[in-house]
């Protein structure tokens, strides 16, 4: 039995068992991975029970104060340690320089930063503070270490993402180019390098090399969804239909992203998987497929044309009808009935009503089905 189990056990008793040091300190990261804050908070008092001197033990307890941002509580715990004998230095600075950050004392912090040995265990330290600096909203300071850190890890490509994203948070477009095709140079094969490239081209109006680094990046990486996604819409904006609308039947039959959006999809309007099968084959059955759908509604037999005339109002069409189907076959699912004939006719022969209509008593007030439709592909599923 893990430690986790006989802890889970024991807490489902309501009685105390025995964890060595090693056990304990297994749960607390445990519990500290999965932001499981209560199963953290019992796992260290127990530790500090059964081993009150343990050091690791009472920094995982100065770990707490800080979560709760109880700066000068941890940094008085902090003080203390260091006066063990087998205290953790590395992991004291950290946590010291966050605190002394966190109750705006920048000064006194870079001082101690500045005067830390040029080591991998301070290259350590740089890496994790410019990020938690800027989740602090410490955004100055944060840019602060990342250049403190690259005059002393000039290589660091931790920082140097840091940096890039911090022009990127102040809008520096030229200048966030710039870094990221350094970062590209040292890592041509990274997808996520790529796809940062392109997202600063957008913001500069360079859509024809935000489209190329897109690609790139889908080419690094095939599974990049968001890559796909961003270079279907930017088709799109830039006119650019017929390869927008391949992108976008491209993507709506990744199964990868059909599920990944499925999940909260499903949740909000109540839905199972079999409603939205159900829901896909009577759609199939009906028009075929996307395609022709659009070459039907558009009236033409030709895909380059129907391709050429989609626009919002096709998509608004498109969405009402797998809407319907959808909510219609959760219907059949809840009340144990077959499909409604008249809704099937009316579907069929393209008569729309009132597209501005919510679901009755079904959507949430104030949004519509029909707005998450093709933003949640699973009628291609």
């Amino acid at each position: 039995m893990t430690a986790l189990e006989r802890f889970n056990e024991m807490r489902e008793q309501g009685s105390e068992v025995y964890f060595d040091t090693d056990e304990i300190i297994e749960l607390l990261e445990y519990f500290d991975e999965k932001d499981d804050r209560e199963g953290y908070t019992q796992a260290l008092e127990l530790g500090l029970r059964l081993h009150p001197e343990d050091v690791e033990i009472r920094t995982m307890e100065c770990r707490l104060y800080m979560y709760d941002r109880d700066y000068d509580k941890a940094l008085q715990m902090i003080r203390s340690l260091r006066k063990q004998a087998d205290a953790e230095t590395t992991i004291l600075n950290a946590m010291e320089l966050e605190c002394l950050y966190g109750t705006n004392r920048a000064d006194e912090a870079t001082a101690i930063l500045r005067a830390l040995p040029t080591d991998e265990n301070t290259e350590a330290i740089y890496e994790a503070l410019s990020g938690l600096l800027v989740e602090m909203d410490r955004d100055e300071e944060a840019m602060l270490v990342v250049n403190l850190g690259l005059e002393l890890f000039p290589e660091n490509l931790t920082l140097k993402e840091e940096r890039c994203y911090h022009s990127e948070r102040q809008k520096r477009w030229q200048e966030a180019a710039e870094q990221c095709e350094e970062l590209i140079d040292l890592d041509p094969y990274s997808g996520d390098y790529w796809f940062m490239h392109g997202r600063i081209m957008i913001k500069l109006g360079e859509y024809d090399r935000a489209i190329r680094s897109l690609e790139f990046a889908q080419t690094c990486d095939e599974d990049d969804i968001e890559a796909k996604l961003l270079r279907t819409f930017l088709l799109y904006f830039t006119h650019n239909y017929e390869k927008a609308v391949e992108a976008y039947f491209e993507l709506i039959a990744d199964e990868r992203f059909v599920n990944e959006q499925l999940r909260s999809f499903t949740e909000k309007y109540d839905l199972s998987y079999d409603d939205l099968e159900k829901a896909s084959q009577e759609f199939h059955r009906l028009f075929g497929s996307l395609q022709d759908l659009a070459k039907t509604l558009v009236g033409t037999s030709s895909a380059a044309e129907a391709t050429e005339a989609f626009d919002l109002d096709l998509k608004k069409q498109i969405e009402y009808i797998v809407g319907k189907l959808i909510l219609e076959a959760r219907a059949i699912r809840k009340g144990g009935r077959e499909w409604d004939a008249e809704l099937l006719e009316d579907l069929r022969f393209l008569r729309f009503g009132d597209l501005e209509r919510s679901d009755p008593g079904n959507s949430p007030e104030g949004n519509h089905l029909f707005d998450d439709i093709l933003n949640h592909k699973f009628y291609q599923n």
